[in-house]
This record gives C-alpha cells, sequence and structure tokens, in this order.
C-alpha cells in the first residue's frame, strides 16, 4: 500500500487547497495519506501551523473530508507537533482535541534555541541540542513517529538564516546518543519517519533524506517500523521521491516495511 503520511495543506485555510494536496495523491496512485498539519505553538509565529483555538475544528474538517473521498482514497487525521520541554503543556493541550491517528513528533530546534545563531556557535553546539531534544521527544510518550529525525542539518544549507560556524561535523559525533533514540524508538513501538524534504530540493541527493542513510542503516537491524512522509507544503510535493526512493539500496528495504505495516 502506497502512503505518505506527512503533508501540510493547511486546512484552517479551506477545502479548496486541500483538495489539490487530496487529487495530487490520487493522480500519483497512492492508497492513503495523512494530513498533518503543525499545532499552533507559542513560540512560533509561521503561517504554516493551526491557528490558536482552531484544533479541534481542524480535526473535524479532515474527518469530513475522509468521508467525502473515502471511495477515492483513505485519508487519515494526524498532527506534526514541535518537542521541547518548555511546551509539554501545550502538547497535552492540544492532543485532547482530537482522537489522531497519526501524532508526528519533531525538533524543529532553531524555534528552541535562537541564541545559537550570532555566528559564533558551531554546528556541532547546534547538534547536540537537537540530538537531546529529540532523544526526549521519543521518550515522551506523546507520539505515533518520530519525524525527519536529522532535521538539524536543514539549518547547515541556510547559513544566510542560520549563521552557525561549519566545524566539519558528522553525526559520527553522536553515534551513542543516535543509537540509544533507535533503540528508545524499537522500544515504545514508534515509527521511524524516511522524508526527502530537504533532499528533492537539492538534486535529488540521498545524502539529504531524513534520517541520513548510515542511520537507516542502524534502524534496519532492529525491529523498528518506518513511515514515509513527502512533508509536502504544496500540493505538487505530495508523494516526491517515494518511486526513487524504492529503487534505492536502503532506503528501499524501510519502504518495504512501511507498505506492509497494517
Amino acid at each position: 500500500m502506497r502512503k505518505d503520511y506527512h503533508m501540510h495543506p493547511r486546512v484552517i485555510e479551506g477545502y479548496e487547497r486541500v483538495e489539490k494536496f487530496i487529487e495530487t495523491a490520487i493522480n500519483n496512485n497512492f492508497d492513503e495519506i495523512c494530513i498533518t498539519d503543525h499545532m499552533p505553538l507559542s513560540t512560533s509565529s509561521a503561517a504554516d501551523r493551526i491557528a490558536r483555538g482552531k484544533v479541534s475544528e481542524y480535526y473535524k474538517k479532515v474527518r469530513d473530508l475522509s468521508e467525502i473521498y473515502k471511495d477515492k482514497i483513505s485519508i487519515k487525521c494526524g498532527i506534526e507537533i514541535d518537542y521541547h520541554p518548555s511546551v509539554v503543556g501545550e502538547i497535552e493541550e492540544v492532543l485532547s482535541q482530537g482522537d489522531f491517528d497519526f501524532v508526528l513528533g519533531s525538533t524543529h530546534m532553531q524555534l528552541f534555541a535562537p541564541h545559537l545563531f550570532d555566528g559564533n556557535h558551531k554546528y556541532t553546539e547546534f547538534a547536540d541540542l537537537a540530538w537531546e531534544n529529540t532523544l526526549l521527544a521519543a521518550k515522551s510518550g506523546y507520539f505515533t513517529t518520530i519525524s525527519h529525525l536529522d532535521m538539524f542539518r536543514w539549518a547547515f544549507t541556510i547559513p544566510e538564516r542560520f549563521p552557525l560556524v561549519n566545524d566539519g561535523y558528522t553525526e559520527d559525533y553522536h553515534r551513542d546518543i543516535i543509537e540509544e533514540i533507535l533503540d528508545v524508538i524499537e522500544d515504545k513501538n514508534l515509527y521511524l519517519e524516511i522524508n526527502p524534504h530537504l533532499a528533492w530540493k537539492n538534486e535529488k541527493n540521498f545524502e539529504l533524506v531524513y534520517p541520513h542513510p548510515d542511520i537507516v542503516k542502524s534502524a534496519l537491524n532492529r525491529n523498528i517500523k518506518f513511515s514515509y512522509g513527502s512533508d509536502a507544503h504544496v500540493a505538487s510535493q505530495v508523494g516526491k521521491m517515494y518511486d526513487m526512493l524504492k529503487e534505492h539500496t536502503i532506503y528501499s528495504k524501510a519502504l518495504d516495511i512501511w507498505e506492509n505495516v497494517k
């Protein structure tokens, strides 16, 4: 079964926009999608987040869409939530407003560590915080899946926006905590998301898929479930790189597991 479980059609803005996402999924032969708009967050004013006080409305609209399209495609209702200890109360409030099918745990650490972007801090320092927070997210019990596990690498591709000192960081530096996170994902029966959002914007470079191929190799040696999420922010991005990933030596194995998860 072809499934895309990460997309941001901004449901509250109206059905016309959302329907373009759904039609793209149908045209790309996906059997099932999960709509996962971002939770409202006090630390961010980003336009792609559900408006404060609108989570229940969002939940109902997605369930209504599921009924409308039930003869064409299966539509699940999910949500993407940024984890940080400082917003645990907000997370619990949001989760109380719907029986979500899939809850993506994210670590957009630039929201919680703006002090690092003064041009004097290193890639490794930013990665330290991101991995530590991801471990807490995996342990928290709030999530169905850990989404774009090593997304902090995105900040390294936009130096004009995130001025960090390139100290030659590689994920081998954090191998121990990465292995610990994978152990927690396995122990808690979470999904580990395969997400090409950065890769397809950078000449389809598989080294930029989240998680990095070396991490997926380690995950495949465990009893870990995988998911796929295009992380589409516009309709044309739904299902991006899925077929390419299916032909990749490592990612194909993860997607085979995903396609057969009930």
